[in-house]
């Protein structure tokens, strides 16, 4: 696919995508490494746009340099965002809340603490991405250690990756050592290789992922 196509391809995602508002953006596309320029409403529109073009087939690799915009005067301020932020934690189920610590510095939150798995540290970041007045969320939290085998997380891996619609798990290979998996082989969309390494975080085991695919050229 070329990059004229693929542009064409991006905008018509984007404008179906109902959570998205293209007007204010720009996309740009060279050998299939997409850029988004331009602005958004909120944090939670950033991150929809962005999913948006990861579920174009030909995409490659996505550069975002859109910014949020936030246009209402009467937005929440970093004591709001952050009451909000640990309200909306302590109420959802699945995730360790008093093990989560939140700080918000001009409209970002920084997520720190432990959690049990990738899972819920991903939930944890969902939870307050779409807050109102939210600018970026910075998800450092971390991962309890787990004794797990490496050929347990691996036989896990493997099993999830051929389990998975979205994968053809037959060129995906899968290395684990001291927790940390790392891989290789060839995917044919960005969105492929995200949920490729999302089965990877997955596994109880895994403290790291070196996500080596690479996303195969029309």
């Amino acid at each position: 696919m070329n990059d004229k196509q693929l542009q064409k391809d991006i905008l018509a995602e984007l404008d179906w995508e109902p959570f998205v508002n293209p007007a204010h953006i720009g996309v740009s596309v060279d050998h299939g490494v997409v850029t988004l320029t331009g602005h958004v409403a909120s944090f939670a529109e950033k991150h929809a746009a962005a999913e948006a073009v990861r579920r174009v087939r030909g995409v490659r690799a996505l550069v975002q340099d859109m910014h949020v915009q936030l246009t209402d005067p009467l937005w929440p301020d970093d004591a709001d965002i952050a009451t909000a932020a640990v309200a909306r934690l302590s109420w959802r189920t699945g995730i360790p809340a008093e093990a989560i610590k939140v700080s918000v510095e001009n409209g970002g939150v920084m997520l720190t603490g432990q959690v049990e798995n990738h899972g819920q540290r991903e939930i944890a970041a969902a939870e307050v991405r779409d807050i109102p007045g939210v600018r970026m969320v910075v998800n450092a939290l971390t991962l309890r250690p787990a004794v797990v085998s490496p050929t347990d997380v691996q036989q896990r891996i493997e099993a999830a990756l051929r389990r998975n619609a979205l994968i053809d798990a037959g060129q995906v290979a899968v290395m684990v050592a001291d927790g940390v998996v790392t891989l290789t082989g060839t995917v044919h969309s960005l969105y492929e290789r995200e949920a490729a390494a999302w089965a990877a975080w997955s596994a109880p085991g895994t403290r790291e992922v070196l996500n080596e695919l690479a996303v195969a050229g029309d």
